[in-house]
């Protein structure tokens, strides 16, 4: 499934209007690649450089985010056990 950089928007437009000729992608991952898309506005085109926020900007942020890590910090803790030695990662977003 992994694809050159010039072939990867080419193969997530492909597996998601479902005329990829090889594995394409698992379902999960389908649906995941359509969220970003539909729900975000994501470009898998897109070279666009992220947004680096400035020292205020981020404690902004992270004063607005208090409640939510706080209800979602054992259920981190928990992904994390699982997932400590596999490799993957897990992101908690305020979007």
């Amino acid at each position: 499934m992994l694809q050159p950089n010039g072939d990867h928007a080419r193969f997530v437009y492909s597996v998601i209007r479902g005329t990829s000729r090889d594995a394409g992608a698992p379902e999960h991952v389908k649906r995941s690649w359509l969220r970003c898309l539909d729900e975000y506005g994501l470009d898998p085109e897109s070279n666009a450089p992220p947004a680096v926020l400035s020292r205020q900007e981020l404690m902004v942020r992270k004063e607005r985010s208090l409640e939510l890590v706080a209800f979602a910090e054992a259920e981190m803790a928990h992904l994390y056990r699982q997932l400590a030695s596999s490799g993957h990662s897990i992101i908690l977003t305020d979007r």
